[in-house]
């Protein structure tokens, strides 16, 4: 059981990591605008989770050279959200 326990230490080191670079927007790489909210996002992140935005940034589209997203709504993107 004591192996279990350090993954799940590990485990959370590692999620704490991410949502502090996501809050701070260092190392991103895009930025989604909705609204007046801004959220800088990394795309090795983004793009696995939503077929639509992967697209839109494999594409020549104005959205792959400016990194710069306007969305209607964040559901709209088509991400998946993490259930775990």
């Amino acid at each position: 059981m004591e192996g279990k326990k350090t993954v799940d230490v590990v485990t959370s080191q590692r999620v704490a990591g991410s949502l502090a670079l996501l809050e701070s927007g260092q190392s991103s790489d895009m930025v989604i605008q909705c609204g007046s909210d801004e959220y800088h996002v990394q795309l090795s992140i983004v793009c696995p989770r939503s077929g639509i935005v992967n697209r839109m940034m494999e594409g020549s589209f104005t959205v792959s050279l400016s990194r710069r997203l306007v969305a209607r709504t964040i559901d709209s993107l088509g991400l998946q959200r993490n259930q775990s």
